[in-house]
């Protein structure tokens, strides 16, 4: 480890945030083919992938960045990155160590580097960067808060993890990602199940934290915002592409979920 560099901070920094045990910056690198060696952080952090692509290579796999991807990186965890393509546009969200282990009440255990698959985090990440974008005198705050919500958020899908659960929990949360663009009732994802629609019924919210609905418009509009840097897509084509009746029912379900319409995130964006 003695070997390799160690980053004091991220390559590419547009603009930056320091709050009590967390940092935020906002990367842009707009040259293709740069690449960054083998090197180390200190502190814990997450990269959330907003526009092109990226390879990140670690000891144990190579991960190939699109936007919408989420890694989490432990401290002292050696990799590297290779762009791939121009115009390369990401947010780091850094985490104290001591600050990590005081909200994990000692029981942090998250370690190494790794994909964040859930929608509910990358929701959060997209927050954060309008926040960051729009940067008035209120932004610092509600910038800590969102990467407090992150943080709880990340703790409690590590705790899951570790903790049995039913296997049509997993079933079921790969259906719903997987096939986010289709409408099934509850008796039809009780069939591809094999439990009991009351069963379902009750369970779900134990296991997810929201209702179904609520968690089928989360995923959608996550899905959506991995599209809004497509600027050959129009809001009505990707309204279609992620299972919303019609744009109508995209603006509000994006709406209530991210607190501005498609078009002024997409403006964001592109700013």
């Amino acid at each position: 480890m003695d070997l390799l560099p160690k980053a004091t901070q991220h390559f590419g920094v547009r603009k930056y945030f320091e709050m009590p045990g967390v940092a935020l910056a906002l990367v842009h690198a707009a040259n293709s083919g740069e690449r960054v060696g083998w090197h180390f952080h200190e502190t814990p952090h997450l990269t959330f992938i907003l526009r092109g692509t990226v390879v990140e290579g670690t000891k144990r796999a190579i991960h190939h960045c699109a936007a919408g991807q989420l890694l989490f990186h432990g401290g002292f965890e050696p990799h590297y990155n290779r762009n791939v393509e121009n115009d390369i546009r990401c947010l780091h969200i850094d985490f104290s160590p001591d600050y990590l282990a005081n909200i994990a009440h000692g029981q942090n255990k998250l370690q190494g580097i790794f994909d964040v698959e859930s929608s509910e985090i990358k929701l959060l990440c997209y927050k954060a960067f309008k926040e960051v974008v729009l940067a008035d005198d209120l932004s610092p705050s509600s910038i800590h808060g969102i990467a407090l919500d992150i943080l709880s958020q990340l703790l409690f899908c590590e705790v899951s993890a570790r903790n049995p659960r039913p296997l049509w929990v997993g079933r079921l949360q790969e259906l719903l990602k997987d096939k986010s663009s289709e409408t099934f009732s509850l008796d039809e994802l009780s069939h591809e199940l094999n439990i009991h629609p009351v069963h379902l019924s009750r369970s779900f919210s134990r296991y997810f934290r929201c209702t179904l609905g609520e968690y089928v418009r989360s995923v959608r509009v996550e899905k959506s915002l991995r599209l809004m840097s497509r600027r050959n897509l129009s809001l009505t084509e990707i309204a279609t592409t992620c299972g919303f009746a019609d744009q109508s029912h995209f603006t509000r379900s994006f709406k209530r979920i991210m607190g501005v319409t498609p078009s002024s995130y997409r403006k964001i964006i592109a700013s």
